[in-house]
């Protein structure tokens, strides 16, 4: 049977804040098999590391840095510093972790430069995630494809790093977030066994009697706005949309100046308005955050797309999204055959900042649906999922819920 239990700490101390935080772990589990970490990158990061290991030796770990705070069952734990845990024992479960860094500079640029060549990017991200997996396979002490495996990474490669994991696996359930960082500022942050990693990609294995269940929806609604990319640098810069300068075209949508655009505005006007693309099935859009405006009246997308790629032009109201986190968390608890011994979340940070004043209903409406079940729900860059027999997906503006039955 799993068990489960979370800590947290507030902590100016980084040392001090990662053995408070995992000692009530330690306290409440016997041996705990897997811990999910997430924290503030304002922390030392080898001194919370080393404070987390000082209660929890040997636990496989796998968490990133999350904007402002975490979701827990007492509430949101935030501030400058911050650490939150999720433990997971069960004498039936094998877990194993991976990680990979592909670069130990960490002189980042401005985000306005991401994806245009000034950028870090990963040069290799399918050998990135082979490294990754079979370390993982290696570490759980098991053989084969896992029953469910959790994925983190910094923005960019998170498509290219699942078609990796994909190769070495097969399709296998998953659920997975792309680290964020409190001031917006690229500092995104990767924890695992092995300590902090600045870049790359870190997985976890999880090989289980019983399989966790994953629910992967958004708040928004479809219109029937539908626009074709037609121009793209990279797989995350567009440059035109039905054959015109794409910020134009956006603007249009917005009813807003194409100038108000050309900046990181961009990124606070689409949460209410993202697009979205459909998968085959008609079962899942995933959605797509717009980021950021370039003078060139281009702009980035939070989501890999490509040239010829239909995007829908999606809606909703803040009071969806509030109302929607706990929502959905109570779809997933349905979904489940038996009770949920734990919840793992990952929700976008975006919403904390659209929310506003009524971020503190959202936060109260995922611990009621939560229904006294411990659970962890990080504010993260983007999330990762699946929907019935569709493929493995990763997006933005997202919920990403996972239910380990008990």
């Amino acid at each position: 049977m799993l068990r489960a239990a979370t800590g947290y700490s507030l902590n100016d101390d980084a040392w001090t804040a990662g053995k408070e935080a995992a000692g009530a772990i330690g306290s409440s589990l016997g041996r705990a098999t897997a811990a999910f970490v997430y924290f503030s990158n304002s922390y030392d990061m080898k001194a919370l590391s080393e404070g987390i290991r000082e209660e929890l030796p040997g636990v496989p770990l796998i968490g990133c840095s999350s904007y402002g705070g975490v979701i827990m069952p007492e509430g949101f734990i935030g501030g400058k510093h911050f650490v939150g845990i999720l433990g997971l024992e069960d004498e039936t479960m094998d877990v194993g972790v991976g990680a990979v860094q592909f670069s130990k500079d960490r002189d980042y640029p401005n985000l306005q430069e991401f994806d245009i060549g000034t950028f870090k990017l990963d040069d290799d991200p399918l050998a990135t995630s082979h490294g990754a997996a079979k370390q993982a396979i290696e570490k759980s002490g098991r053989s084969g494809p896992p029953s469910f495996f959790f994925m983190t990474s910094p923005p960019s490669m998170e498509e290219y790093y699942l078609k990796g994991i994909a190769s070495v696996i097969g399709r296998v359930p998953f659920a997975g977030c792309t680290a964020a960082d409190s001031a917006l500022a690229t500092n995104w942050i990767l924890l695992t066994d092995d300590g902090p990693a600045y870049d790359g990609l870190a997985v976890a294995f999880f090989y289980c009697q019983k399989v966790p269940v994953v629910h992967y929806a958004s708040p928004y609604r479809a219109t029937r706005d539908y626009t074709m990319v037609t121009g793209m640098i990279g797989r995350r810069c567009v440059t035109t949309l039905n054959g015109k300068t794409a910020l134009d075209v956006v603007a249009k949508k917005y009813k807003c100046p194409v100038q108000f655009l050309k900046r990181g505005d961009l990124s606070l006007a689409s949460p209410m308005s993202p697009f979205g693309v459909q998968n085959r099935f008609g079962d899942l859009i995933v959605v797509c955050h717009l980021q950021y405006g370039n003078p060139d009246g281009s702009f980035f997308i939070g989501t890999s797309l490509s040239e010829g790629t239909t995007v829908i032009r999606m809606e909703c109201t803040v009071e969806d999204i509030v109302e929607g986190c706990g929502r959905e968390l109570a779809v997933l608890r349905d979904k489940m055959a038996g009770q949920a011994g734990a919840y793992h979340l990952s929700i976008n940070h975006t919403w904390k900042i659209t929310a506003d004043d009524l971020f503190d209903e959202l936060v109260d409406n995922i611990r009621e649906a939560a229904g006294g079940v411990p659970f962890i729900c990080g504010l993260t860059n983007g999330e990762h999922g699946f929907v019935n027999d569709g493929g493995n997906n990763c997006g933005g503006l997202m919920m990403s819920y996972t239910g380990f039955p008990k």
